[in-house]
């Protein structure tokens, strides 16, 4: 069974098909402190198929 987070506490979210149809949901501030340096995106579970989705969608934009 998958692990179950709660993550009211952690709004804004964002939430990230992968292309196996899983969804992530991740804090936005998590997102700011990779951005920034203070976190490594290696904290998130399953960080290749979020990195792989992010990518996909931002090469789908720069088709726009």
């Amino acid at each position: 069974m998958d692990k179950i987070t709660e993550i009211s506490d952690k709004m804004p979210h964002i939430a990230i098909p992968d292309l196996e149809g899983n969804m992530h949901v991740v804090p936005e501030s998590l997102f700011r402190d990779i951005v920034n340096g203070s976190q490594e995106i290696e904290r998130l579970d399953d960080w290749r198929q979020i990195i792989r989705a992010i990518v996909r969608d931002w090469l789908r934009s720069l088709k726009d």
